[in-house]
């Protein structure tokens, strides 16, 4: 087991089985998992591009609770809730013998919760703005057109001014959506997205057998919808949790507080309740901490309860010990308190956490060394050194995948970037990112994650701007502004998640990944991409919205970021890089920590994610589930812990149910209401 991940109740983390299931030797076979049926097919695929086509006019012009929006998307669970709540029990009752088995239900939930975030954060949402900012947002008094105009190639950009000032501001009447000005720009960018998806692919399969089998990953985010389709025990339409009492005083608790904040919104006179309190520190030294959230959503409170007290304690603790920290450096006037290009806060910060995402994603390689180097020789020789006949692809295609994958990343990035320098640390950097937080969201069950730093940012305090052309800085950047600096709904955590419910139900993998995962990625490219361009052309244009996030700010921000270079190039930063090696060192040093010493209880995803927007909005509700199931746990005993999960389980049900209600609701009325951070 890693030294990263500690042992946690096999009924905590959800029932967890032998990857390989009933096995037997010699010319005996071993049981042959369930596969996908056509019923299953068409259901997910109808659902999940349904779900697509109108995640851009829910996200951008309602508002509301997003229908993707995190790593458990509320499109797919809905679905699913549909399926175990009305139409199963309903089948069963007419037609038992046609009702929907546990590993077709999961099927579908993962047929759509993996492609469920690209027409939103996951692609589109920055993709097709950022395609016009340049054309758009260009002024006199800027002089964007002369700086960036013949840096970037005019195959990355709408260079159509009449249709990018139609895309923000509505089309003239009787005029047509320009679709031949996207063409080229589109086509271009999905050479790099699709590279990015193979990538994708190669990797979860690699992870999954390490933090699924090996280092058994608790995967809370998991857990409910598991329980949600485990079969009913015969004579029954509902299984036990379904049934469960305190579930559903959970779900009457959470939908009594949304419908009043719900109402509020129509009628002010109706009481609610503030889910999100913010305190800006205005007094010295206090305002160096720039200012906190008192927060309270139940359905993280609910997916807290799940995880071990370390992690919980790490979670908050590492987000005030940085709010200390960045008071203390404030005080002593320490430099670098200008913010990252990504979202993160202070530079020290960002540049402490990027060196430490590079040295845990160092470690896992490090641990999983022998596994990883077998995968590798595998790939490259006839030796069949590990069992791949129920991974989701041959080893052999997965390293494949990463390789060719990340080769063509590389070449995109240095063929229009022209540094393959900068391309080369923008994957590598990226690749960390990606795997660190997957595994962030599978040991910590973190519905909202985004890095708190962008490559590019960090090669240049390191490396400083010299060594780089600003060709090359701004097309790096807007690749990061599109790819990376939102990871709030990215693909590989909803696909290992999606591996590892397959276990519980005994659903085959790779049938799930070729049938059905893939197939819906496409569709969702295809009416994601569609709808989020048409979309600002048919409502009068993208400044019309209310988003003014996805219009305004970040369309623009890759311009922002290389307008500081074209005026003046930098140098290394000696503080910087401190800062940097510190952050490595210190996540290492916490890693070997909890190796070595039993009783040390700080965890280095804490450290990773702490000066970061979402764990600032998610702090405060950890902390009440660490107080709540170290208690529970300490008078009550694992027994009473299991007595209360029902209830817990039921704050995520009920948020969701809620959530899925205002969306419909918001669709009609035009007013969003979040049940969530956005």
């Amino acid at each position: 087991m890693s030294a990263v991940q500690r042992t946690v109740p096999i009924a905590a983390a959800g029932p967890v089985q032998s990857r390989e299931g009933p096995r037997r030797t010699g010319s005996q076979t071993r049981k042959p998992r369930e596969g996908l049926a056509g019923t299953t097919l068409l259901v997910g695929l109808l659902s999940s591009t349904l779900l697509v086509a109108i995640t851009p006019i829910n996200d951008n012009m309602v508002q509301g609770t997003y229908i993707a929006g995190n790593h458990f998307p509320f499109g797919a669970f809905a679905v699913l809730l549909l399926l175990c709540l009305v139409v199963n029990p309903l089948v069963r009752r007419l037609r038992p013998r046609w009702a929907v088995s546990p590993a077709q239900l999961i099927a579908i939930w993962a047929m759509i919760a993996v492609p469920s975030g690209i027409p939103s954060s996951g692609l589109m949402r920055y993709l097709v703005p950022n395609l016009t900012g340049l054309a758009y947002y260009a002024t006199a008094e800027n002089k964007r057109a002369q700086i960036f105009g013949p840096e970037v190639d005019d195959s990355l950009r709408v260079t159509d001014v009449t249709a990018a000032r139609a895309f923000y501001e509505g089309l003239p009447a009787g005029a047509r959506l320009p679709w031949r000005a996207w063409g080229v720009p589109m086509a271009v960018w999905s050479i790099y997205t699709l590279a990015l998806y193979v990538l994708t692919a190669g990797l979860g399969v690699l992870l999954r057998r390490r933090w699924v089998d090996e280092e058994r990953l608790a995967f809370p985010l998991v857990q409910v919808p598991i329980a949600l389709v485990r079969a009913p025990q015969p004579g029954r339409l509902f299984n036990d949790f379904l049934r469960s009492g305190r579930m559903w005083a959970a779900v009457l608790l959470v939908t009594v507080l949304h419908t009043l904040n719900g109402l509020h919104l129509f009628y002010p006179q109706v009481p609610h309740v503030k889910l999100a309190i913010p305190f800006r520190f205005n007094d010295y030294p206090w305002r160096h901490a720039t200012g906190m959230w008192i927060t309270f959503y139940p359905l993280v409170l609910g997916f807290g309860y799940l995880l071990t007290t370390e992690v919980l304690f790490s979670l908050w603790f590492f987000h005030l010990f940085y709010k200390a920290r960045a008071i203390l450096f404030g005080v002593l006037g320490m430099p670098m308190m200008g913010s990252g290009a990504a979202y993160g806060g202070p530079r020290w910060a960002v540049l402490e956490e990027a060196g430490g995402t590079l040295g845990l994603a160092g470690w896992f390689f490090w641990v999983g060394r022998e596994y990883y180097g077998k995968a590798l020789r595998q790939a490259f020789t006839s030796q069949p050194l590990l069992d791949d006949r129920e991974e989701p692809m041959a080893y052999r295609a997965a390293v494949f995948a990463v390789i060719i994958g990340g080769a063509i990343l590389v070449a995109w990035l240095t063929h229009f970037g022209g540094s393959f320098l900068l391309a080369t640390v923008n994957v590598v950097l990226g690749a960390c990112v990606f795997i660190t937080l997957a595994w962030a969201v599978a040991q910590g069950g973190l519905i909202f994650l985004q890095p708190t730093f962008a490559s590019t940012d960090a090669a240049t305090a390191l490396l400083g701007s010299r060594p780089f052309s600003l060709r090359a800085l701004v097309v790096n950047m807007l690749n990061e502004q599109v790819y990376r600096m939102d990871l709030r709904e990215y693909m590989l955590p909803s696909l290992l998640n999606a591996f590892r419910a397959c276990d519980d139900v005994h659903l085959d993998r790779r049938a799930l990944l070729t049938k059905g995962v893939v197939p819906g990625i496409c569709l969702a490219l295809g009416a994601g991409g569609v709808v989020s361009i048409a979309l600002p052309y048919l409502v009068g244009g993208a400044l019309s919205t209310p988003s003014r996030w996805t219009y305004h700010w970040a369309p623009q921000l890759a311009y922002l970021f290389g307008s500081q270079y074209a005026v003046q190039t930098t140098t290394p930063d000696p503080a910087l890089i401190t800062h940097f090696l510190a952050g490595m060192a210190g996540t290492l040093a916490i890693t070997g920590l909890r190796k070595r010493l039993p009783w040390f209880s700080l965890h280095p995803i804490g450290f990773l994610i702490g000066s970061g927007f979402p764990i600032g909005m998610m702090w405060f509700p950890l902390l009440i589930a660490w107080i709540i199931k170290g208690g529970v746990m300490r008078w009550g005993g694992y027994k009473a812990y299991e007595n209360l999960r029902p209830f817990f389980l039921g704050l995520i049900v009920g948020d969701t149910l809620n959530g899925l209600v205002w969306i419909v609701v918001g669709l009609v009325t035009r007013t969003g209401y979040a049940v969530l951070p956005g």
